[in-house]
C-alpha cells in the first residue's frame, strides 16, 4: 500500500484518490451500496452535490477512481477448446493466478496474530498450506437456468476460528469455472468432458502453487517479513458430486475409499483409494484403449470404476492423495443427510402432522428457532435451520418410534455433535476414527464445513450478477470483485493510518472457540469496529456462586417499585410474601421440608421490589473453559392477556434438596423454572432473588456410588426425565433462591408419549406436561455441560 505509484501523493492525503476523508466515506458508501450506474449518476446530479461538489461527477469515474487504487491479483481471460467438439458457447476461464491469491491472502495485515508458520523446514522456509474449496451455484430463481462455478482459495496456516467467518474475508476467489455444455454428444461423453474441462481449468489456477510447492516462493507474511514459502495441497470443500469429481470415481462410488455404494452401510471402514490407485488404474485405462475415443474409454473406465479424467489436476502437486485432502464436509454429509433422511424417517412412523404438534408447542426461546408451523411440509431449509431440527428431533420423536429407530436418531444426532467439537480429544478420536479417517491427519471437521463458501456464494456470485446487466456478467462480476477488495483493503489502510497504527496490530486476538456450529448465537465482526463485550466484564453483572455463570439485568426494571401485594398479583404467586418471609428468617428449605412457615402477613425488612421480566447470563465455554460462550436470555414474564401463563424459562440451578451427579459430588442440583426476577428496595440494595418452581428427577433411573444416589440418564434416549415437584393440594411447589445460584440454561421438553395432548400449546407445555426431558441437544453448549454431569 505504502508502495504503490501514489504513495507519495498520500504523504500529504492519505484518501488520494480522493479529496478527504468525507470524499472517501460518500465513495465507498456509493460503491458498496446495491444502487444501479443511472442511480448513482441521478444522485451525483442533485442539486445539494452540485452545491457541494466532490471530485468524481459519473458512476464511471467513481468506478475509475477505485479501480486506480492499489492492486490486488488481476483477472484474466482464456478460452478453452476441446477437439472438434462444440460447445452452446465458448468456453471462457475467468481466473486469477493461484499463487497471487495465496500471496495476497498471506500479507493481509489482517491475519498477523491468528496465522501459524511452523519453523519445520530450512530457516526463512514456512508452509502454507492451501485450501481449495469449488461448487456450483444458480444465479436465477425458477427461471433461466443460468449458473456459475466460483472456486475458491484459503490458507490452512489462518486460525480455523477467524478462517471459518465470513466477515474475515479469508477466502478469496481465483476463478469462475467454465460450465460446458457440448452440442450432439451423448450423456457419457458430456460427463467426460465436462470432467476434463474441470480439472485443465485447475490446473490452469494452480500452475504456479504447484511450482511454488516443490521451489518455493517469496511472499511477504501479515508483519511485512519476506519468507520462502512452500504450498502443498492441504484440503478441498466440496460435497459429493464434486468430490468425485476432484477423485476422478465415477459414480456409486466412495470419493476417498475402495467403497461402492452397495458397501456404504458396511459395518468396518474401506481401505482408502490412495493417489497411487487411482493413478495407476488411469494408466491402465489409457494403455487399454485411447482416451480420445470417448465412448470406447468410458467403457473401459466403467470397469475401473473412473470418471474418464485423464490428467488430474492434482497429480503433480507433490503427493497430494483426494483420500486425505477431500475433507468431510457437515453441511451436505451431516445435516443436509439429516434434513433428507432421519427427519423422513420420523416423518413416515409418526406422521407429518403429529411431528408438527409436537415441534409447535414446545416453548419458545429468544435466539432459537420456534417451529410455529412445523417442518413436514418443508422443501428445503437453511444450514442453521436443518441444525435447529437437530437438537429437537431425537425428544420430540420419544413415544410413537421403535426403540431401534430412536436409538439410531440419537447416536446419530451425537455423532454430529461430537464430529463438530472445536477440540477433538483422544477418546472422542477414538469413537470417531472409523467415520472420520483423517481427523487425526486433518484437525477438527468443523473447519472443512462448506457453511462459509456457502455464504461466499452470496457475497462472491450472487450479488455481483444481481449487479450486472445480466449480459457479459462474467466480465461485470470480475469487475465489481476487483473494486470491492480494493475499497476493503483501502478502507483497512486509511483507518489505520489516521489512528496512527502500525498495520499488523490492527487484528484483535479471535481464538479458534468464538466459532461454534450450533444454534448459539451471535458473531463477532472481524473488522476495525470494538468487539461486543462480554457480561463478565459489566460492573453490574453478578457473578454465580461458582464463579462459572454471569448474570446481567437491565439498569432500570421491568416493573419498578411495587409493593409486595402488587408484585404478588401481578406475577400471579399468591404465596409471594410467605416466600420472601421464610428467606429472609434463614429458614432451610431441607429443614422446613419446602414447607412456607412464615404467614400470609408476615412483616419482612423492606417493603417493596423492582421486578424484571428477563436476565442475561453468560458463561465460560464447556468445550474451553478460556472462552466465553454467547450470552443467553431467560425469561420470565408475567401473565398478562397475550400470555396467560406468562413466558418462564427454565434453568439449572444449584440448590440443597437437589441431586448430586456423577461428576460433582458435592453440589446438587435441581431444574427450576423461573417465574419472577426481584429485587429488595433497600440501602443499599441488596442482590437480586429468583421465585422459581421445581423439577424433580426421576427416581426411575439412578445408581448408587458411594453410598451416594446419584441419577441417571433415561435409557435408549439418553436423557433426563423430571417432573414438576407438587404440593399436597397438587399446585406447583416454589420458593425464593439467591440469583447466583443459577448454573445452566435448559431447555424442557414434555414426554408426549404416544400423541401430543391437544390443549397442549408453546404457551402451556410446561404446565400441562406431567412429566420433561432435559434436551441435552439444546445446544452445543448445552450438550457438553449436560456430559459433563453425567
Amino acid at each position: 500500500m505504502d508502495c504503490d505509484v501514489h504513495a507519495n501523493d498520500r504523504e500529504e492525503n492519505i484518501y488520494f484518490l480522493f479529496a478527504s476523508a468525507s470524499e472517501w466515506e460518500l465513495a465507498n458508501w456509493l460503491s458498496s451500496s446495491a444502487l444501479s450506474q443511472n442511480e448513482i449518476n441521478q444522485y451525483l446530479r442533485l442539486q445539494r452535490n452540485i452545491d457541494q461538489p466532490v471530485s468524481f461527477n459519473t458512476a464511471k469515474d467513481l468506478w475509475a477512481r477505485i479501480e486506480g487504487l492499489p492492486e490486488v491479483p488481476r483477472w484474466h481471460c482464456q478460452e478453452i477448446k476441446i477437439g472438434s467438439y462444440k460447445t452452446k458457447s465458448p468456453l471462457m476461464l475467468y481466473v486469477r493466478d493461484g499463487l497471487e491469491v495465496i500471496k495476497y491472502l498471506f500479507s493481509n495485515p489482517v491475519f498477523a496474530q491468528c496465522i501459524d508458520l511452523t519453523p519445520e523446514l530450512p530457516e526463512g522456509h514456512s508452509f502454507l498450506g492451501v485450501i481449495g474449496a469449488s461448487n456450483k451455484t444458480p444465479l436465477t430463481i425458477g427461471t433461466g437456468n443460468k449458473e456459475m462455478h466460483p472456486l475458491l482459495l484459503s490458507i490452512a496456516n489462518i486460525h480455523a476460528g477467524v478462517r471459518m467467518k465470513a466477515t474475515s474475508h479469508s477466502f478469496a476467489l481465483a476463478a469462475y469455472l467454465p460450465i460446458p455444455k457440448f452440442l450432439n454428444v451423448s450423456q457419457p461423453v458430456q460427463a467426460i468432458l465436462a470432467a476434463r474441462v474441470y480439472h485443465f481449468a485447475i490446473s490452469v489456477v494452480m500452475k504456479n502453487l504447484k511450482i511454488a510447492h516443490q521451489d518455493g516462493a517469496v511472499m511477504s507474511d501479515p508483519q511485512g517479513y519476506l519468507r520462502v514459502i512452500h504450498t502443498p495441497l492441504a484440503a478441498w470443500i466440496a460435497d459429493y458430486p464434486e468430490q468425485l469429481l476432484f477423485a476422478c470415481v465415477s459414480s456409486k462410488n466412495s470419493p476417498i475409499s475402495t467403497a461402492t455404494a452397495a458397501q456404504f452401510g458396511d459395518p468396518f471402514p474401506h481401505p482408502p483409494r490412495t493417489r497411487q490407485q487411482t493413478l495407476q488404474a488411469i494408466f491402465e485405462a489409457c494403455a487399454a484403449c485411447n482416451p480420445c475415443d470417448i465412448i470406447a474409454f468410458h467403457k473401459v473406465c466403467q470397469q475401473k470404476r473412473l470418471s474418464g479424467v485423464v490428467e488430474p489436476f492434482w497429480a503433480d502437486w507433490g503427493s497430494a492423495c483426494p483420500s486425505i485432502f477431500l475433507t468431510p464436509d457437515a453441511l451436505h454429509q451431516w445435516h443436509k443427510f439429516y434434513f433428507d433422511h432421519c427427519l423422513r424417517w420420523v416423518t413416515n412412523i409418526m406422521t407429518g402432522p403429529e411431528l408438527d404438534q409436537r415441534l409447535s408447542v414446545l416453548q419458545p426461546r429468544i435466539g432459537t428457532r420456534h417451529w410455529a408451523n412445523g417442518v413436514s411440509t418443508l422443501k428445503q431449509c437453511t444450514g442453521r435451520e436443518h441444525r435447529n431440527l437437530e437438537e429437537l428431533l431425537p425428544a420430540v420423536s420419544m413415544g410413537p418410534i421403535p426403540d431401534n429407530v430412536l436409538c439410531a436418531i440419537r447416536s446419530i444426532t451425537e455423532f454430529i455433535f461430537l464430529a463438530q467439537d472445536q477440540f477433538v480429544y483422544d477418546e472422542t478420536l477414538h469413537a470417531l476414527t472409523k467415520a472420520l479417517r483423517n481427523t487425526r491427519a486433518m484437525g477438527a471437521p468443523y473447519q472443512w464445513s462448506s457453511n462459509i463458501t456457502e455464504c461466499c456464494h452470496i457475497t462472491h456470485v450472487k450479488t455481483p450478477y444481481r449487479l450486472s446487466n445480466r449480459h457479459n456478467f462474467h466480465i461485470q462480476c470480475c469487475r465489481f470483485l476487483d473494486r470491492r477488495e480494493k475499497q476493503r483493503f483501502f478502507q483497512l489502510f486509511t483507518t489505520l493510518k489516521t489512528a496512527g497504527m502500525p498495520l499488523f496490530n490492527e487484528m484483535i486476538y479471535y481464538p479458534e472457540s468464538t466459532w461454534i456450529e450450533s444454534v448459539l448465537p451471535g458473531e463477532h465482526r472481524i473488522n476495525t469496529s470494538t468487539p461486543r463485550g462480554s457480561v463478565f466484564n459489566n460492573a453490574r453483572a453478578h457473578l454465580s456462586s461458582n464463579n462459572s455463570t454471569t448474570i446481567l439485568l437491565t439498569l432500570k426494571p421491568h416493573f419498578p417499585d411495587l409493593s409486595i401485594d402488587d408484585a404478588s398479583q401481578l406475577l400471579s404467586i399468591t404465596n409471594l410474601r410467605p416466600a420472601l418471609g421464610d428467606f429472609f428468617a434463614g429458614r432451610s428449605y431441607m429443614l422446613r421440608n419446602g414447607r412456607h412457615i412464615s404467614p400470609p402477613n408476615c412483616s419482612l425488612p423492606f417493603s417493596r421490589v423492582h421486578v424484571w421480566s428477563k436476565f442475561r447470563m453468560q458463561q465460560h465455554s464447556a468445550q474451553n473453559p478460556f472462552v466465553l460462550a454467547p450470552p443467553q436470555t431467560i425469561q420470565a414474564a408475567p401473565p398478562s392477556f397475550a400470555l396467560p401463563f406468562g413466558r418462564a424459562n427454565t434453568v439449572l440451578i444449584a440448590h440443597e434438596s437437589g441431586d448430586p451427579t456423577l461428576d460433582i459430588i458435592g453440589e446438587c442440583y435441581l431444574v427450576a423454572q423461573v417465574k419472577a426476577i426481584l429485587q429488595p428496595v433497600t440501602a443499599p440494595l441488596q442482590l437480586p432473588l429468583l421465585y422459581v418452581e421445581f423439577f424433580n428427577f426421576s427416581n426411575a433411573h439412578f445408581v448408587v456410588v458411594n453410598g451416594v444416589r446419584i441419577v441417571v440418564p433415561t435409557p435408549k434416549i439418553d436423557m433426563f426425565l423430571v417432573h414438576r415437584r407438587l404440593r399436597s393440594n397438587k399446585l406447583p411447589l416454589g420458593d425464593i433462591i439467591p440469583m447466583d445460584s443459577v448454573r445452566q440454561v435448559v431447555q424442557l421438553i414434555p414426554k408426549f408419549g404416544a400423541a401430543a395432548s391437544p390443549e397442549m400449546t408453546c404457551d402451556n407445555c410446561l404446565d400441562v406436561a406431567r412429566e420433561f426431558y432435559i434436551n441435552s441437544f439444546a445446544d452445543k453448549e448445552t450438550f457438553h455441560a449436560i456430559l459433563s454431569y453425567q
